[in-house]
């Protein structure tokens, strides 16, 4: 018997803000004039109303849409979860005159030895938060040295004294060889980006130490390395989601999990909490950095979302193992393939249920969205694809569905539901004839052979690179840079660490600095990462519900807007700065990083404030300020950020700082806290 969703009214969940007066709003104040400036909020057609929004009265910010392509249907529109249970409250307010506690890994049920970073040396790993880390510097490719080798000259033969004997007849001698012409030296190798450039777009935030691994072991050896997942040792993380159960789970496993929620409630919780809490610690503590980017790339390109069906929520998590994960730096086709034989993603786009001899006939949501948003796609407004190439791949694809018997929850081709006729896509590039009287296992290899040819065509290497471009390049790639990596792709056959490697090398990527904003999971990430936050790794304790939404309420991530597997539509999250950015959004923005340095976003997240002051101390507040800008935000710093700390501190650049003018853990925790506001730190 086949579960079906049951509908529930769709209802926005409240959204859980601090009412008070926010201390960093008011000490950012000045970082509104230079966000505009520096292109970081867009503030035309705006209304007044979205300022005012801080007082809690809803969450705001600007609808998602679809990277300006037409947004894609879905024939039954997905509902909002119903979901209930309360968050213990807390105290969201700024601390008081001290520096905040740091509480102790023990508080957290983890080893007294423990560290957000492992165990070993900080060199061992590279992501230690060290504030005496060397400063990254670009890296320089050392080529060999060119002398240009001047022409060689003849000397002319001295002309004889004259003598009264009669001269001799002259007699000519052998042709002289002609001079050859200077060789041109070689052009010279083309540009590298920096460890900077590269740690704020290959990890999920650069600190001090990835930059001075990067730095140390050169952009491509650092990319080499990180396209072999499987060589780096990342046992700490491990270690930290060793309890994590459902992750390993079959789709079979995690419905008796599910199921368990009539008796303890915490079924779908920990289902969900384990989920998202371990994608959150892999890409905060990963050594893997490159690969767990890719996997987001990968998991916003097939966009599943499950949580408003109670009967199918429990499939996201295998999906995540089995297509994003096990593939992310594989190869394309077998990844597509496994997403079209996924349970997650069949259920989603109702192609379990697609009947080419029922009264409904073949549902085309998901050969829409396979042509639409996974292969040939849709750039600039422009397609390749029509209408009747969307119904035959669905036809083709018509009996891909999902075996529920004894709750196995596999994929299954029923033959009975397929379609038998002849079919052709793309004006006859691919096409299969009748099938009437075929073996169901021919039937099911012309969908997998229809995959294939998806996955190898050129308009798909397009599509991909485009999109791969605008994740870790820029919103709008250049033509010649996206055609290049389209290259590469097909000449790879399909191969992910080709391509990638191919972007993070490029010379363009080399004048890539600040050319892309980060969204909201990636800013998050990136203050935890850059502050060395120790999170408590419970995944349906308060911090993961504070994080993570589990019980209804907006968490931290659903105020950023990029709540993980919380994207309802198929074409994920949205790339374009504009998406992004409004007035309300950017106070959000801010509100959070202010309640980070003073260690009340939730008391499983600790920050240690002194860990990231300057050692020794500047001898003036000038020094101080750019010494935090430069730790921070990895970059030089700017007069307009100066002035802003400036401003905060109280002080002109000149005037000295002595140590215990350091003592006062609100102005500090306002100065680190300030520092991550800058537009400097919002773009990659």
């Amino acid at each position: 018997m086949e579960r079906e969703a049951p509908e529930v009214d769709s209802e926005d969940p409240p959204v859980r803000i601090d009412t008070r007066k926010r201390r960093l709003l008011g000490l950012a104040g000045g970082v509104a004039s230079l966000a505009s400036a520096c292109g970081l909020i867009k503030t035309a057609n705006e209304p007044e109303a979205a300022i005012e929004d801080v007082d809690g009265s809803g969450a705001g910010g600007a609808d998602v849409e679809s990277n300006g392509q037409t947004a894609p249907q879905v024939s039954e529109p997905s509902a909002a979860p119903s979901r209930s249970g309360e968050v213990p409250s807390r105290d969201d307010g700024w601390s008081g005159s001290d520096l905040p506690e740091t509480g102790s890994p023990n508080d957290f049920g983890l080893p007294s030895d423990w560290s957000p970073f492992g165990g070993g040396k900080p060199s061992d790993l590279g992501l230690v938060v060290n504030p005496d880390a060397p400063s990254a510097s670009p890296v320089v490719p050392v080529g060999t040295q060119l002398v240009k080798t001047p022409a060689p000259t003849t000397t002319p033969a001295p002309t004889p004294a004259p003598t009264t004997a009669p001269a001799p007849t002259p007699t000519a001698g052998p042709p002289t060889a002609p001079t050859p012409a200077p060789t041109p030296p070689p052009p010279p190798p083309p540009p590298i980006a920096s460890a900077t450039i590269i740690a704020n777009r290959a990890t999920f935030g650069a600190t001090p130490g990835a930059i001075a691994q990067i730095d140390q072991m050169g952009v491509a050896a650092w990319v080499d390395a990180q396209l072999v997942p499987s060589a780096i040792d990342d046992s700490p993380v491990e270690a930290l989601l060793a309890g994590y159960s459902t992750l390993t789970n079959s789709n079979a496993a995690n419905w008796a999990v599910l199921q368990g929620e009539e008796v303890d409630g915490l079924g779908r919780r920990r289902i969900f909490g384990e989920l998202s809490h371990a994608t959150f610690l892999r890409a905060l503590y990963s050594q893997r950095q490159l690969f767990e980017v890719m996997c987001d790339f990968w998991t916003n390109h097939f966009t599943v979302y499950l949580a408003d069906r109670s009967a199918f929520r429990h499939l996201t998590t295998e999906a995540d193992r089995i297509v994003t994960r096990a593939h992310a730096l594989g190869r394309f086709d077998e990844m597509l393939l496994a997403s079209a034989k996924s349970p997650a993603m069949l259920t989603y786009l109702h192609n379990y249920r697609s009947n080419a001899n029922s009264t409904s006939d073949v549902n085309e949501n998901y050969g829409r969205e396979l042509l639409e948003l996974h292969t040939l796609g849709i750039i600039d407004g422009l397609q390749i694809y029509t209408e009747a190439d969307v119904r035959a791949a669905a036809q083709v694809l018509s009996g891909w569905s999902i075996d529920q018997n004894g709750d196995a929850d596999t994929f299954l081709f029923r033959e009975n539901y397929h379609f038998d006729g002849p079919v052709s896509l793309l004006g006859g590039e691919w096409s299969r004839p009748d099938r009437s009287g075929a073996s169901a296992a021919q039937k099911l290899a012309d969908g997998e052979n229809l995959i294939a040819f998806l996955a190898h065509h050129p308009r798909t290497a397009e599509y991909l690179s485009w999109k791969l471009c605008r994740r870790l390049f820029a919103d709008d790639p250049p033509a010649a840079l996206v055609s290049r990596l389209a290259g590469v792709y097909l000449a790879s056959d399909t191969a992910i660490g080709p391509w990638v490697r191919e972007l993070l090398v490029s010379p363009e990527m080399a004048a890539a600095d600040g050319t892309k904003l980060r969204r909201g999971f990636e800013l998050l990430t990136a203050y935890m990462r850059t502050l060395g936050a120790a999170v408590d790794n419970d995944p349906i304790g308060e911090t993961s519900e504070r994080l993570h939404s589990l019980s209804g309420y907006a968490g931290t991530l659903e105020q950023l807007r990029q709540q993980l597997f919380g994207h309802v539509s198929p074409d994920g999250y949205p790339e374009d700065a504009d998406d992004w950015i409004s007035a309300d959004s950017l106070l959000r923005r801010w509100e959070i990083a202010g309640l980070l340095t003073h260690n009340t976003l939730d008391d499983g997240i600790v920050i240690d404030l002194s860990a990231i002051l300057p050692s020794p101390v500047p001898a003036t507040w000038g020094g101080l300020v750019d010494a935090l800008i430069t730790r921070l935000t990895s970059r030089a710093p700017e007069p307009s950020a100066q002035s802003a700390l400036l401003s905060r501190a109280g002080h002109a650049a000149a005037d000295t700082l002595a140590p215990a003018d350091l003592t006062d853990g609100d102005l500090v925790a306002d100065l680190i806290g300030l520092t991550l506001c800058l537009p400097l730190f919002h773009h990659r």
